[in-house]
């Protein structure tokens, strides 16, 4: 019998740069340096559909990991917005897996970039020296971005960095840390529907058995949707917002919540797995209460849990 449970979890973003901000988009490109690209054979390795789809599962499971469709299914890193090297203590930095084929015609980041030429394109290898465009901001002249696209055919490691750092450190650490991380899963046992194992393998404190679900404040006015969930089979989420008096979507909520996110799922069904969805109320003609739903789309959709809130409240 599959239990559909929700509860908290608390997990500090900084959010302190957008990737999608249109604001962000280079137009000059203004330096190239050699650059020393880490080893990135273990993305040859997830060209077999059985590696890819192990490590989208599990990526699907763990918090650090933000799992949605952008033209194809993407993975962000939650955690690294800002990433302190040893001589740039003021990075901006995001990590995105793609899984699926790279497409110009819907290009992840930048879209300048792409039109010009000036994305860094590397293809899984040893460690190798290679020709690294820097751009300029329009927003602080003494930062400098870049990105760099790793891999090919149905798997990409992406790496944009923002800082003052011609050396691009930021980036040649996170190579390493996620190439690293990509190695620790493949070496994980295939056995992901049998009990325990996934309080086994992902980070400490993830697996929680209380069924809530938490609406706080975020950012400005945004408003920060989590929980924890165990679906039972693959699929993603969407949380829809309704006016409690007349009982109908609110369309400008609705407008917001564009964005699906995939989530774990196991046949144990003592473990859950966390979701955790933002949004801005964009409008405050919106009136409390509202009623948030987390819904479940495998092929269909069904409600899984709603709760009564308060969109413009402190909390």
């Amino acid at each position: 019998m599959r239990v559909w449970l929700l509860c908290a979890i608390i997990i500090v973003i900084v959010c302190s740069c957008n990737r999608r901000d249109e604001n962000r988009l280079l137009h000059r490109t203004i330096d190239s340096i050699d650059f020393t690209c880490p080893d990135t054979t273990v993305l040859s390795f997830l060209k077999k559909p059985e590696n890819r789809e192990f490590v989208f599962r599990y990526l699907c499971s763990d918090p650090r990991w933000r799992v949605t469709y952008e033209g194809a299914v993407v993975a962000d890193l939650r955690e690294i917005s800002t990433h302190e090297a040893s001589s740039s203590p003021n990075c901006f930095i995001d990590i995105r897996i793609r899984f699926g084929p790279y497409e110009r015609s819907s290009p992840p980041l930048l879209v300048s970039a792409l039109k010009k030429n000036a994305v860094t394109f590397v293809e899984p290898q040893e460690s190798i020296k290679v020709s690294l465009t820097l751009w300029e901001s329009e927003l602080n002249s003494e930062y400098v971005g870049s990105y760099i696209l790793l891999g090919g055919d149905s798997i990409w490691l992406e790496i944009e960095e923002w800082s003052t750092d011609k050396k691009r450190l930021a980036t040649h650490e996170a190579i390493i840390d996620v190439i690293s991380e990509l190695e620790r899963i493949l070496k994980l046992p295939r056995t992901p529907d049998e009990p325990g194992y996934w309080q086994e393998v992902l980070p400490a404190g993830t697996a929680n058995p209380k069924p809530q679900i938490s609406v706080t404040g975020g950012f400005y006015t945004s408003r920060v949707i989590r929980g924890f969930i165990n679906p039972g089979e693959e699929g993603y989420i969407r949380v829809k917002v309704f006016d409690v008096q007349t009982n109908q979507e609110i369309d400008v909520i609705k407008t917001e919540l564009r964005r699906t996110e995939y989530v774990g799922w196991s046949a144990d069904d003592s473990v859950l797995f966390p979701f955790e969805v933002i949004y801005s109320p964009g409008d405050d003609r919106v009136t409390d209460p509202v009623r948030y739903e987390v819904w479940f789309y495998p092929t269909a959709g069904r409600l899984l849990i709603e709760k009564e809130d308060t969109v413009f409240s402190e909390n």
